[in-house]
């Protein structure tokens, strides 16, 4: 098996998006998502995040707005501009990364609270090992129609 290859600056190639993709559960995924699961051998990202959506709508505004952020300890890209969310860490060290859910953008938390603690935080997956490249990543999730049904469709923050 290759290393994946995937790098930040490939990333920002990508802007709206003429073609989606099918996932098996039930939702659909932009090229730049496409992009990530192919280069960054992270085609388990894309099962996590859709094996949570049929579970989300029970929760009313995560049907309209979802942000995930996968955030992995020591993974040989940095993020150009610095890492956006330090505060986003597995539970412990024996977790190489953390997925997490938020319905709005994380607030940096009180050195009282927990980032969980936070009112916009949904829920957090700790990930035992992953060899994903990118330090971290955030991901939309937004309704879309595909043909005649309304699907959540992933995407990079790019293409919204």
């Amino acid at each position: 098996m290759t290393a994946p290859t995937l790098t930040y600056s490939e990333l920002s190639c990508f802007s709206g998006s003429d073609m989606v993709y099918r996932h098996i559960f039930r939702m659909a995924y932009t090229e730049g998502v496409r992009s990530i699961a192919q280069k960054g051998g992270a085609y388990w990202l894309l099962d996590a995040i859709g094996s949570y959506q049929p579970k989300n709508p029970k929760e009313p505004y995560l049907a309209d707005f979802q942000l995930w952020i996968l955030s992995i300890l020591n993974a040989p890209h940095q993020p150009p501009e610095g890492i956006k969310y330090p505060f986003i860490v597995p539970s412990n060290s024996h977790y190489k990364a953390v997925l997490t859910c938020w319905h709005d953008t994380p607030e940096t938390p009180s050195q009282e609270q927990s980032w969980k603690q936070s009112t916009r935080f949904i829920l957090a997956q700790d990930i035992y090992s992953t060899n994903f490249p990118l330090a971290e990543i955030s991901l939309y999730v937004c309704p879309t129609v595909v043909g005649d049904e309304e699907l959540p469709l992933l995407m990079l923050p790019g293409e919204y």
